[in-house]
């Protein structure tokens, strides 16, 4: 990775996930909109991740396993939801387990990465707002109905349990651990300057205006309007 980082030319932003977090979905709308609008002018790398493996490495918890981070949350999921602009409904069973899911992002990136960024959004709905159950396959295979859903199901029934996708999933979050993550969403921010390229990282799905800050590239908030930067209308960082 250092020796490709060498020859960069444009800011990467490496956006570490799990469809369980309600938090990646927030963010993930976030670049959504302004990589399709064009408002920036970088390369996004999406990199899925299993929750629970980081948790596991790094001796974390997940907020069912502290009650008044659970009650927190169920009050600032709707207020993060609003600000975001992002639809949302409760699940319908918190937590679930998303092993399989991220294996089979995983799998998507390895073979059909043309397709991660629609596949990584399905599922992050069919969670987060059709309140689908991610651990059954047949949801997952509703939420993918694109793919195809008896190519999902086989996919589902045979590929994500094969070593090179089981390997890429752990490499990706030991990875992410070694450069500090504790948590989804993770960020990873490269930018070239003269003396080579520069890299910050960033926790959270409101650090947009840290990270924008970091790259001297334009913010228009959450949801940016698609004539936004022909209007010229920043928000104050």
């Amino acid at each position: 990775m250092a020796e490709s980082l060498k020859s960069l030319t444009r800011p990467l932003i490496k956006f570490h996930y799990d469809v369980v977090s309600p938090y990646s979905y927030f963010g993930f709308e976030v670049l959504h909109r302004y990589k399709n609008l064009k408002l920036w002018d970088v390369d996004v790398e999406l990199c899925p991740m299993f929750l629970g493996g980081l948790h596991g490495l790094t001796g974390n918890k997940p907020p069912s396993a502290l009650p008044a981070r659970g009650i927190y949350l169920t009050q600032d999921g709707p207020r993060s939801a609003k600000q975001f602009n992002v639809p949302t409904r409760p699940v319908s069973r918190f937590p679930q387990q998303t092993l399989k899911c991220m294996r089979l992002l995983t799998f998507i990136k390895l073979n059909h990465p043309e397709h991660l960024e629609a596949a990584t959004r399905a599922l992050m709905r069919k969670l987060q707002y059709e309140q689908g159950d991610l651990e059954v396959d047949t949801d997952v295979a509703d939420a993918l109905a694109f793919l195809g859903r008896e190519r999902v199901l086989g996919w589902l029934a045979t590929e994500i349990s094969k070593q090179p996708v089981k390997d890429a999933l752990t490499a990706q979050v030991r990875s992410a651990y070694e450069s500090g993550a504790f948590g989804m969403p993770w960020w990873i921010i490269t930018k070239p300057t003269p003396t080579g390229p520069a890299t910050e990282v960033f926790f959270g799905s409101d650090r947009w205006p840290h990270i924008v800050d970091f790259l001297g590239l334009p913010w228009y908030g959450y949801d940016p309007a698609p004539d936004a930067a022909s209007k010229g209308e920043r928000w104050m960082l």
